[in-house]
């Protein structure tokens, strides 16, 4: 796991700026690599690499990495878990390896296949390849945006990189502008999904996406995992116990390749016990295991736990919540460099602090939600299908009937109910801030084909919008602290399967009881274990708490505060709706309190990268 960040000038050379703006930016990203640092340029190229050791922890993985020929370079963050049959098959090519790591195995795959390779990759990752021959740059990323990749093209300037701060740095702010449509999405989901960022002229690539820029500009761009063609492509795989075990099995084993020693996240919940049980059940060894309790009595799981972690050979670190939480809101902005609307990052934050000390490598159970139902939201979506197999007239029949009283009804068409089941704030509240929402049921549309049942729609939805929130929490807290967060429910292999699981197979018939698939692992592995202490309620923070003590000033002052948001919200109506109901709004307070943070922290940005 590591930090990248890259430059490709068409219509200039590389000047002694832009390398001391690659070392700069490799310094501001040291914590996504503290043990070793790479540049390489040359006259209209330049890389900049942080290393976190996790395979070959030799000199042999360093990067930049350069081949013989010295015709391709490749910066790469992240971890393959199937190189070792890829490393097989082009041995069998005639290539030959100096290191036992990944890194050498994605440079000479993509020196053999192009961007061929990348469907032939199961991990995560983002990368840029510099290819000679033909004077262009590649960059992808992997199938579940497991890892952070954005680039802007600017004045023949291409760059890329695993920050956002370390990409618009390099612009004058003048050349950079806000993203209004963004922006109000923002307000309504809580955070940039890709392809979009803060800014118009900086992007995301979206998961599974791949862009290739050649020295006259010319762009070229594709995907090498499609969510919705991967079902299409699988939607023939039923549901079978045991088949789905096999391959979590086979996932969790892949996912524990590490020369540096190992842990998993234990919340209590249903997916992360499921996981930590595998391991233990495939470790010889004593593992650490990371909890946390305290930080919301309602959905304190810590107890559930505790008896979990009873069964196994590990070592249990039981983290407390404290009383206050101003120091880790001071980081977040550190952690996050951009607006992010989920406050359950925190006590994320929290558990990567404390793994830090003894591991560099930790297994979540996120991940398995999005394509097994697992989500609360998602029963009375489901519950609303039939629904939505009547003709347009029957349900405006059904909708005047019911008043719009039956959740999951009374939408016009099946985005909007995606759209009301993903917002965090209500469209109508958004409006009051100022916002303009006709544009927002755009952004969900991408995955609305006529052929998708409506099932798998609300779960490739899911995964599209919601997936991305979850991996930029995981990525962003856990690499703060320098840990490589790996996620086996997000295996490519193991994907096949449930992708294609439809709701009337894995749930009961009103799809009350979900994710029936992990309930009968969760007995196999925890038999003296009752079923309830592993059913998952959620994993946030009372911030309504904290709205009465110590974040209460600092709220007020942060959205009280001029910034360059302030003429497209506004903020005064927001700090009147949270003073008068504080209980309701404190995914409200934060959504709002994340952007003008960053705004504040991020409002005199210079090349200089001084902030």
């Amino acid at each position: 796991m590591c930090g990248i960040w890259g430059i490709m000038k068409s219509q200039s050379r590389i000047n002694s700026n832009d390398i001391e703006y690659s070392k700069l930016a490799a310094k501001k990203m040291h914590h996504r690599g503290p043990d070793d640092d790479g540049f390489w340029n040359n006259e209209h190229f330049a890389l900049s690499f942080k290393r976190l050791s996790i395979l070959d922890i030799s000199p042999m993985g360093h990067q930049p990495m350069v081949s013989k020929c010295e015709n391709y370079i490749l910066v790469y963050n992240g971890e393959l878990y199937n190189y070792k049959n890829i490393k097989k098959t082009l041995e069998n090519k005639g290539h030959s390896f100096i290191s036992t790591g990944d890194t050498e195995v994605v440079l000479k795959a993509l020196m053999e296949w192009g961007t061929n390779a990348l469907s032939k990759f199961n991990g995560m990752f983002a990368l840029g390849f510099i290819n000679m021959h033909d004077n262009t740059l590649l960059i992808a990323r992997d199938h579940a945006g497991m890892k952070p990749l954005y680039y802007s093209y600017l004045n023949g300037n291409f760059i890329f990189g695993s920050q956002l701060d370390h990409v618009m740095h390099y612009f004058d702010h003048k050349d950079l502008n806000i993203n209004i449509d963004s922006l109000y999405m923002y307000l309504a989901v809580g955070y940039y999904f890709a392809p979009n960022s803060v800014f118009k002229e900086i992007k995301q690539l979206e998961p599974g996406g791949w862009l290739k820029i050649s020295m006259d500009g010319k762009i070229d761009t594709g995907m090498h995992f499609d969510l919705t063609e991967f079902y299409f492509e699988n939607q023939d795989n039923k549901y079978y116990q045991k088949e789905f075990e096999e391959k979590l099995e086979e996932a969790v084993i892949s996912h524990l390749i590490s020369d540096v020693p190992i842990g998993t996240f234990l919340s209590g919940g249903l997916d992360s016990s499921v996981i930590t049980g595998i391991v233990d059940q495939k470790l010889d060894n004593p593992f650490d295991v990371y909890t946390i309790g305290d930080f919301h009595e309602l959905f304190d799981e810590s107890k559930r736990a505790s008896l979990i972690a009873k069964n196994l050979k590990q070592i249990n670190h039981h983290i407390t919540f404290p009383n206050s939480v101003a120091k880790y809101i001071e980081q977040f902005s550190d952690a996050y460099q951009e607006p992010f609307g989920d406050y359950s990052a925190i006590p994320s934050l929290m558990v990567a602090s404390e793994a830090k000390n003894a591991v560099k490598v930790l297994l979540s159970g996120d991940g398995s939600d999005e394509f097994l139902f697992g989500y609360t939201r998602m029963e009375p979506m489901l519950r609303a299908i039939p629904y939505y197999r009547l003709s347009y007239k029957i349900r405006k029949v059904i909708d005047w009937i019911s008043m719009k009283s039956i959740p999951g009804l009374g939408y016009n068409n099946r985005n909007e109910l995606i759209v009301a089941s993903q917002t965090l704030i209500a469209l109508r509240e958004i409006s009051k801030l100022g916002a303009n929402t006709k544009n927002i049921s755009s952004h969900f549309s991408s995955h609305d084909s006529e052929e998708l049942p409506n099932d798998i729609f609300i779960k490739l939805n899911n995964v599209k919008r919601y997936l991305q929130l979850q991996m930029m929490k995981l990525d962003r807290s856990s690499m703060y602290h320098s840990i490589e967060a790996r996620v086996p429910f997000l295996d490519k292999d193991l994907l096949k399967l449930t992708i294609a699981y439809r709701a009337n197979e894995i749930t009961d018939n009103n799809y009350s009881k979900r994710k029936i698939l992990l309930n009968k692992k969760f007995k196999q592995l925890y038999p003296n274990v009752p079923l309830e202490t592993g059913l998952k309620k959620g994993f946030v923070i009372d911030l309504n708490k904290h709205l009465d003590s110590d974040f209460r000033p600092l709220l007020f002052d942060t959205l009280s505060s001029d910034t360059v948001f302030s003429e497209y919200i506004d903020f005064e109506y927001g700090i009147d709706q949270i003073k008068k109901s504080k209980s309701q709004y404190s995914f409200y307070a934060w959504v709002l309190f994340s952007l003008q943070s960053w705004s504040l922290k991020y409002n005199n940005w210079s090349k200089s990268l001084a902030y």
